[in-house]
């Protein structure tokens, strides 16, 4: 189980930064979260943690009025971020609609590597938003060969606090830190006790149950030790300690999430059965003795998981099938690509793409408020590709597979 010695990673440690009064404050707030983070860092791998990033989250993103100011500031903060060493910085997000129509994100990629930022949409939002962020998610596209979708997301009653970019933010007065780790491997290790726990006896509820029981232990076990260090640092240093994400996060290499959940012999991912299983994993999460922040539900990103991956490849998923397993279970729609619209094809092509992208978020959106859970999207279109055509992405956090249809 190639995750590390303990069995999974701390993918992140996200320190949460304050608005300063103004823009001179950015050198002091960035200083003072960069020197915590290489400490908490130091720490988590003196016992043996492999940590695979330590990164910034803001709210800057909200206090601009307009594209070039945001463009400025996140150039600006991306390179106060690299002077200290940090190479993830999260602009936070915005609900300002004035920027989408000033290409606020486009511009934002073109001056920044390593920046992400999200649109944070709102209650009472509708088709007039719903068109131009398809807009803007498939322009962005186009502009970067797909490469800026990686850091651009939208979020639906997402909340400040979620380590996992792109739609981390932090609140305008409140600093502190959280943690989101990768650990399938932890979820292939809950499922197969669970089997062995349940070998007596081939009733589906009997395999369930033992998956949810399983997975709660083995997660408690893991993340109660960081949860300890986490406190330790806290209280070391004066910096609140916002929790975990405790989702199930995958790792590129096996073991995937498919090859966990047919473990428990319901068949083969993305058939019936699925739901049921991540309708577990989600209980099990919920209801982890350790302070939880974030999403802590079930991630399935296509393109960061080999098993999803596979099963984009074989037409096992779709974006719907995605779309419906969040309703019990998940952050939304990660890392998923899509045929990609440009200028230059036929018209009608590209406002089949445009129109289907923006159903695609009313959905998205009808779902995290008519439940109450933060759901997040990001597409990365792959810009004049078809559906089933093998994406080509050069990204070190991306797997290659087929694209799915939006329709």
């Amino acid at each position: 189980m190639a995750a590390g010695a303990k069995g999974f990673r701390i993918r992140t440690v996200s320190y949460f930064v304050s608005s300063p009064q103004d823009k001179a404050g950015w050198n002091a707030e960035i200083a003072k979260a960069a020197v915590f983070l290489k400490r908490a860092q130091v720490l988590f791998e003196s016992h043996g943690y492999e940590v695979q990033t330590v990164r910034i989250v803001t709210h800057a993103l909200s206090a601009a009025q307009t594209g070039e100011e945001a463009a400025e500031t996140a150039a600006m903060l991306e390179r106060l971020c690299l002077t200290c060493g940090i190479s993830f910085l999260s602009l936070g997000c915005t609900s300002d609609e004035s920027l989408l129509e000033q290409g606020c994100f486009s511009k934002i990629a073109a001056c920044t590597r390593y920046t992400s930022c999200s649109f944070s949409w709102q209650p009472g939002m509708g088709q007039r938003q719903a068109q131009q962020l398809a807009a803007a998610i498939h322009g962005l596209a186009e502009q970067t060969a797909g490469a800026g979708n990686f850091r651009f997301g939208v979020g639906f009653n997402c909340h400040p606090g979620i380590p996992f970019f792109p739609v981390a933010a932090s609140a305008a007065d409140v600093s502190g830190f959280a943690i989101g780790t990768e650990n399938s491997g932890l979820l292939f290790r809950a499922f197969q006790q669970a089997v062995a726990d349940s070998a007596s006896t081939t009733a589906a509820c009997s395999v369930l149950a033992a998956a949810q029981r399983q997975l709660q232990a083995v997660m408690t076990a893991a993340l109660q030790p960081v949860q300890e260090l986490a406190e330790q640092l806290a209280a070391a240093h004066g910096q609140p300690y916002l929790g975990i994400d405790a989702s199930i996060a995958p790792a590129l290499e096996p073991p995937s999430i498919p090859a966990a959940y047919e473990l428990l012999g319901l068949g083969r991912f993305g058939g019936s059965g699925t739901l049921a299983i991540s309708e577990r994993i989600t209980a099990a999460l919920k209801s982890l003795p350790i302070k939880l922040c974030g999403y802590s539900g079930l991630m399935l990103p296509v393109c960061e998981d080999s098993g999803l991956a596979q099963a984009a490849d074989e037409r096992l998923i779709s974006v719907g099938s995605l779309l419906h397993y969040s309703a019990v279970c998940g952050c939304g729609l990660d890392t998923v690509p899509v045929p990609g619209a440009t200028q230059g094809q036929p018209a009608q092509e590209r406002q089949a793409l445009l129109g289907a992208t923006a159903a695609l978020l009313l959905d998205v959106s009808a779902l995290a408020f008519r439940l109450d859970k933060p759901l997040s999207v990001r597409l990365l279109p792959v810009p004049g590709a078809s559906a089933g055509q093998q994406t080509a992405f050069d990204s070190p956090y991306l797997l290659n597979c087929a694209t799915l249809a939006l329709d």
